[in-house]
């Protein structure tokens, strides 16, 4: 598995995809592992990962730590190996987002559309406020529920509507099947990069 973006390398335009991509890559063996760690985090344990670099899982957990799904932790290991743990209760999201990567339906034509579209529209994303983010990322898994009333026409919304992850009906957005898969993602993703800024400013 070869990627063509670095693992921080968010606003590239491939960044996106190439994280589903990963996460279809991975072995029966690294999924029966992911499995494992979070069934562990259901059940209230600490839930640990070990990688070694140049692996899709090396590469993969990295990205996933811009989700907000996993930390690296910082031990001392030999110099190709990480370890990571699942953070807080993102067990739920983390076990959604390797869902939505196997879902038939979800093509490598729309998550290169997808993703190249997130990064054209990026500034405009980044200034979503967090509370409209958490409060959309809730209704966005399911279609036919509303996620923002249809007034709403800024430049994201009409982005989004672009690239078919919303639409509206009834006089309010709501995710299309291809939205219900990438969206929730997409603003945990947006989340977790506001939460690193404040934690980078606040040093």
């Amino acid at each position: 598995m070869q990627v063509s973006t670095e693992t921080y390398e968010v606003e590239a335009p491939l960044w996106f995809a190439e994280c589903f991509f990963l996460a279809q890559s991975l072995s029966v063996g690294d999924r029966s592992a992911m499995i494992g760690a979070i069934d562990s985090a259901r059940a209230g344990e600490t839930a640990g990962l070990m990688t070694s670099k140049g692996t899709v899982t090396h590469e993969l957990y990295g990205r996933l730590t811009r989700f907000g799904y996993l930390d690296r932790v910082d031990v001392d290991l030999h110099g190709t190996m990480a370890q990571w743990q699942l953070r807080d209760a993102q067990w739920r999201h983390l076990l959604g987002f390797f869902a939505a990567s196997l879902v038939d339906s979800l093509t490598k034509k729309d998550l290169v559309r997808t993703s190249k579209g997130i990064a054209a529209n990026r500034k405009s994303f980044d200034r979503l406020p967090s509370k409209l983010l958490h409060m959309m990322r809730s209704t966005s898994l399911r279609r036919n529920r509303p996620i923002a009333d249809a007034s709403i026409k800024a430049r994201e919304f009409r982005a989004m509507e672009t690239l078919k992850l919303i639409k509206a009906i009834g006089g309010t957005w709501q995710s299309t099947e291809l939205g219900t898969m990438t969206l929730p993602y997409l603003f945990d993703h947006l989340l977790t990069e506001k939460r690193l800024w404040l934690e980078e400013r606040n040093r």
